[in-house]
């Protein structure tokens, strides 16, 4: 069973004073996953691609052209380092929107697009996507989604031999989502790779008995999808805000309560998420170790 620990990080890398302590504090965690936020798109969206504020690819002659290489050689030593300079080695995703528009934008052009992403990818060493699509749930989204995530897989499988990481970062909406996974299957299995599902809104997290309740409704939507998908309950990553601004608020040994309530009632549960490290920055390795902690526990319970 593949167990991810994740953390999203909303400071773009290379260009970020902090880029080192955020290196060194996820680096020498446990943290096994690491999403990069956020990509955006623009209108001319195949090509000028952005890093939150920052625009890193534009269009050089119908080409795909860094705007800044030093920049774009700083975030890809970053992302070496966080992948390979560590113990816990991790994967390294980006994730694009949450904007509606950040998807709509690529909808005239999607094959430019998609063969885009892949030479970012290449470029910055990512392992994948994170599609945090968080626009209106309709069947045109659905779609867009859907071949998003397949065209993407297969120009990496036709140059690799092997499927990239695709995930998505829903917060609501588990029957529309399940509509994505029926839109994403791609031979005998699915596009996407596993869901980081948002058990939070803003600030609003859920409530620290609550979890099983919330994940039974998501894991009910992915398994009666008949979208391919092997093991519900290992698709399911859930995740909470760990700013202190949320309510409630978390810390880590709520985090591994939290985390427990799910693993009574499903057992195979993907692993888990923190939004963001800027919200825990003094005490990563605490937030890293909540979730092993959740499993040992339960582990031991159930011995």
């Amino acid at each position: 069973m593949n167990v991810r620990d994740g953390i999203y990080i909303e400071n773009t890398l290379g260009e970020d004073p902090n880029t080192d302590q955020i290196v060194q504090t996820v680096g020498n965690s446990d943290f096994n996953l690491c999403l990069l936020a956020f990509l955006h798109t623009r209108p001319n969206a195949p090509y000028d691609l952005y890093y939150n504020d920052t625009q890193l690819y534009q269009e050089v002659d119908g080409q795909l052209s860094p705007v800044d290489p030093q920049l774009i050689d700083a975030i890809a030593s970053a992302v070496a380092q966080l992948k390979s300079g560590f113990p816990a080695q991790k994967t390294v995703l980006m994730s694009m929107g949450p904007f509606q528009s950040d998807f709509d934008n690529i909808s005239g052009d999607l094959s430019t697009f998609v063969a885009n992403l892949y030479t970012m990818a290449t470029q910055l060493g990512l392992d994948g996507y994170d599609w945090d699509y968080e626009g209106e749930q309709d069947s045109q989204h659905q779609e867009l989604l859907g071949q998003l995530s397949i065209q993407y897989a297969q120009i990496v499988q036709g140059v690799t031999g092997g499927y990239p990481f695709i995930t998505a970062a829903p917060y609501y909406g588990a029957d529309w989502w399940a509509g994505v996974l029926q839109q994403s299957v791609i031979g005998s299995g699915n596009a996407f790779t596993w869901f980081n599902v948002q058990f939070y809104a803003g600030n609003g997290n859920p409530p620290v008995d609550g979890g099983a309740e919330i994940f039974a409704g998501w894991e009910s939507a992915v398994a009666n999808a008949g979208a391919n998908i092997g093991n519900a309950s290992e698709f399911i990553v859930p995740g909470v805000n760990g700013s202190s601004d949320a309510y409630p608020t978390y810390s880590p040994s709520l985090l591994t309560e939290f985390l427990q309530g799910i693993l009574a009632k499903f057992p195979e549960m993907g692993g888990a998420f923190i939004w963001n490290w800027s919200a825990i920055s003094s005490d990563v390795s605490d937030w890293a170790q909540a979730l092993y902690n959740a499993y040992d526990q339960q582990q031991r319970k159930s011995a």
